[in-house]
């Protein structure tokens, strides 16, 4: 039944602004009232006064923190966001707190629901990377961990956000690297099929013609040229045959190492000198009874024909040569002692690099022959080096390589 005799009181503005401002009023009276009343059970129970300082210095170390960092209902909104959340991500605070994890994550809602229905089942810390929407709608790539805590008596998920944007730049250049170096030692492995294949071939030829028509009589001026051609081939098969040799160097999971006499090697060596040795009149001191078991490759015959190479090229006709072996307790240390011009200071640290020639005057090489010993030597672990003869002229150059 309706009073028609009622009819509601109208006010005016003035009125209205005087019972908003007396409402408010009260509001802030009850706020105040509140608080007082909390303030008052927190300071007379020190359990809660514990875990209210506790609730403080949790969340003073989670908003100093350069990580984002969230903790949310396992399915439903998130309950606090620390202030790298809120900055990086461009929400404010109530915003964010109105959202769901979930949502954050670009694409990502199945894989984060997994993540917690897996919580469930175990007590360990999920790990991955997801990608954060950030209120501007651009996407910031991230490294989540993901764990349930218990929190106020409840069941939350806590999740510490990291930013890898520059970790996967840094993963993306590298996997760049990584593909322009498998093409370069591509090319590198063409190129060493090319020298040995479509070079050494034609550049043989070449030897053998030119030392034939030396045999014949000729003017002057075409035995000059003919000298000239053989020689420059001779350098340019040395150095395709070097080069060659050198590339095949460069991985040493394609080394086998055994036990092996590296005695034997050297003497093989010397036989293969043995004309070049003859011919400038050498006297080479070599005690072959030796045994130095060693773990190594054959390939290092190569060095040892390199450092010989090498005193018979820098000695004056008729100098001594002398080979020793050394026992340094778990390693043979070898040495190649000449009485020669012997090698500057200046030149030492240089000599072993490609292209390197402490000097060139009247000698012939490629420039790549101690740098195949250094190459080989590094591939055994071992050392190399050069010092000067303590009898006077001459070098002593020597490697190191483990026993067996």
């Amino acid at each position: 039944m309706i009073n028609s005799a009622y009819s509601p009181k109208s006010y005016d503005a003035r009125e209205c602004r005087i019972m908003h401002s007396e409402y408010k009023q009260e509001h802030i009276k009850l706020l105040e009232l509140h608080n007082s009343i909390l303030s008052m059970m927190v300071a007379s129970d020190p359990e809660m006064a514990a875990i209210d300082r506790e609730d403080k210095d949790l969340k003073l170390i989670f908003d100093n923190m350069e990580d984002q960092v969230f903790i949310s209902e396992p399915l439903g909104k998130l309950i606090y966001a620390n202030r790298a959340a809120v900055s990086q991500l461009g929400y404010n605070e109530d915003e964010l707190i109105d959202m769901s994890p979930v949502s954050l994550v670009n694409n990502g809602r199945t894989e984060l629901l997994s993540v917690i229905a897996g919580q469930t089942m175990t007590d360990e810390k999920a790990v991955f990377e997801a990608t954060l929407l950030t209120k501007s709608g651009s996407e910031m790539f991230v490294e989540i961990s993901a764990k349930l805590i218990a929190y106020e008596g409840r069941e939350v998920l806590l999740c510490v956000a990291r930013n890898i944007a520059g970790r996967k730049t840094a993963e993306h250049n590298l996997q760049r690297c990584v593909e322009e170096l498998k093409e370069s030692n591509d090319l590198k492995d063409l190129f060493t099929d090319i020298i040995r294949h479509d070079l050494l071939t034609p550049a043989g030829i070449v030897l053998g013609f030119t030392e034939e028509l030396q045999r014949h009589p000729c003017d002057e001026n075409t035995a000059f040229a003919l000298k000239r051609i053989h020689e420059n081939t001779r350098k340019l098969i040395g150095l395709l045959d070097s080069a060659t040799k050198l590339s095949k160097l460069q991985k040493v999971d394609e080394i086998v190492f055994e036990k092996i006499d590296i005695v034997p090697l050297f003497c093989s060596s010397i036989e293969n000198f043995r004309a070049a040795i003859e011919e400038k009149g050498h006297l080479v001191e070599f005690d072959t009874s030796a045994q130095c078991i060693a773990i190594a490759n054959p390939i290092l015959e190569e060095v040892f024909a390199n450092l010989l190479s090498n005193a018979i090229k820098y000695s004056p006709e008729g100098s001594r040569i002398m080979i020793d072996f050394l026992d340094c307790n778990d390693a043979w240390k070898v040495l190649i002692k000449d009485y020669g011009h012997g090698v500057p200071d200046s030149d030492k640290p240089y000599i072993f690099n490609r292209f390197q020639r402490a000097d060139k005057k009247g000698i012939r090489g490629t420039g790549l022959g101690l740098a195949i010993v250094k190459r080989i030597i590094e591939l055994h672990g071992g050392m190399y080096g050069v010092e000067d003869n303590p009898d006077g002229k001459g070098s002593i150059f020597w490697v190191v390589v483990e026993k067996a």
